[in-house]
């Protein structure tokens, strides 16, 4: 569930690769040894893996607090986090 809650944040708040290579071309910045026309493609390899990948950590965080019985609960800890 936070995997997929991370994947639809990152579309929400214009951080999705097409956004991001975007503001990249804005800038005139470029991938040497890349088109400029294929870095979203190039940004959309990592950034959807990368915030699949944070929302898991967070999750797996979030559960293993609840198992140990830490301070507060899992879910309690999460939001003092974010």
């Amino acid at each position: 569930a936070c995997a997929l809650f991370s994947k639809t944040w990152i579309e929400v708040t214009g951080s999705s690769a097409r956004d991001v290579a975007k503001q990249l071309r804005d800038q005139k910045l470029v991938i040497p040894g890349h088109r400029s026309t294929s870095l979203h493609n190039e940004l959309n390899r990592y950034i959807p893996t990368a915030a699949a990948f944070g929302g898991m950590c967070i999750g797996a965080l979030t559960v293993f607090a609840d198992f140990l019985g830490a301070i507060g609960s899992g879910t309690g800890i999460l939001l003092a986090v974010t």
